[in-house]
C-alpha cells in the first residue's frame, strides 16, 4: 500500500500577500512569510498550501503585484493558492452567498492566481471558509475554469460540511479520505489544527496511513512560537517514519492542467 503523504496549509490568508504589495520585496523569499515557508521546503521538503482570500474592506488579490509571477511559477512544485472564500465575513452556506457570487468569486480568485502566480500554482483542492459550501454553489466551484477536484473537510464534528451527509463524512473520518463519486470529488481529512494543543506526532500517529496527512494552521497564528513548534515536530515525525510531503490534489485526483477538462470520472 503506499504512504500518504504530509501536507501543509495554511487559511485565511492574505496579509502576506498584501504585503508583497505594499512592501519593498524585489523577490518574495524577502517576505517573512514567504521567507519561512521557502525555508520549510528547503529544510524538509515541505509541501504548502495558502488558503487565500479574495478580498477585504482595503485590499484584493488583484492587487498583488506581477513581479513574482515567475519566481511562484517556478515554486509551483512545493508552494500553491487555493480558493478560501471572498472574505471572513463570507459563508457558501445555505443562508450565505448565492450561487451566483460563489462562482463569480471562483472565477476572480482562479484569474488572480494566474496573473500573479500561474496556472500551476492554483491548488484545486481547497479548504473553503467554515467548511461551507452547498451543493449548488460545490458544483459551481467544481465545474469552473480550473475548477476544484476535490475539498479538505472539517476537523471536529460540525454538523454541516459542505453538501456532505453524515455516511460520506463518517467514512472521511474513518478511512482519511473518501470519493463522492455522486458528485466527482475527493475528499481529504483535515487534522486539527496546529493552532489547538496536542501532541502532533501522536495525532500523525493516529491518522490514516494511506491517505494525506492535512496539517493546518490560519495566517495570524502562523507567526506564533507555539504552531512553528508543532510543524517542527511533524517535520521530525516525518523524517523518522520515512513520509514524503505532497498535495492532496497530485496525489488523488491528477487533475488535468488547470482549465481543461477533468480526466476524473465517477465511479
Amino acid at each position: 500500500m503506499p504512504t500518504g503523504p504530509l501536507h501543509l496549509s495554511v487559511d485565511d490568508v492574505a496579509a502576506c500577500l498584501r504585503d508583497l504589495g505594499d512592501g519593498d520585496h524585489a523577490t518574495p523569499w524577502t517576505q517573512p512569510t514567504f521567507a519561512y515557508l521557502r525555508d520549510l521546503h528547503e529544510r524538509a521538503g515541505a509541501v504548502v498550501s495558502l488558503y487565500a482570500f479574495l478580498e477585504d474592506a482595503e485590499w484584493s488579490l488583484e492587487d498583488v503585484p506581477t513581479r513574482h509571477r515567475a519566481a511562484f511559477a517556478a515554486a509551483s512544485g512545493w508552494l500553491r493558492f487555493g480558493f478560501h472564500g471572498q472574505g471572513a465575513a463570507t459563508a457558501y452556506g445555505a443562508d450565505g452567498a448565492s450561487v451566483a457570487e460563489a462562482r463569480a468569486h471562483y472565477a476572480r480568485f482562479v484569474a488572480a492566481v494566474r496573473r500573479f502566480a500561474g496556472s500551476a500554482a492554483i491548488d484545486r483542492l481547497p479548504r473553503v471558509h467554515r467548511f461551507l459550501g452547498r451543493l449548488e454553489a460545490v458544483r459551481a466551484w467544481r465545474d469552473a475554469e480550473a475548477g476544484v477536484v476535490g475539498l479538505l473537510t472539517a476537523d471536529d464534528d460540525r454538523a454541516e460540511v459542505y453538501h456532505l451527509d453524515g455516511a460520506l463524512l463518517a467514512r472521511v473520518e474513518a478511512d482519511g479520505a473518501a470519493f463522492d463519486a455522486a458528485e466527482r470529488l475527493h475528499l481529504v481529512a483535515s487534522l486539527p489544527r496546529l493552532e489547538h494543543e496536542g501532541e502532533v506526532a501522536a495525532r500523525l500517529d493516529a491518522a490514516s496511513a494511506v491517505a494525506p496527512r492535512c496539517l493546518f494552521t490560519h495566517e495570524p497564528d502562523l507567526a506564533g512560537a507555539a504552531v512553528r513548534a508543532r510543524i517542527e515536530e511533524a517535520v521530525a515525525w516525518a523524517a523518522r517514519r520515512g513520509v514524503g510531503w505532497g498535495f492532496p490534489q497530485d496525489v488523488l485526483a491528477a487533475p488535468s492542467p488547470a482549465g481543461a477538462p477533468d480526466a476524473t470520472e465517477a465511479s
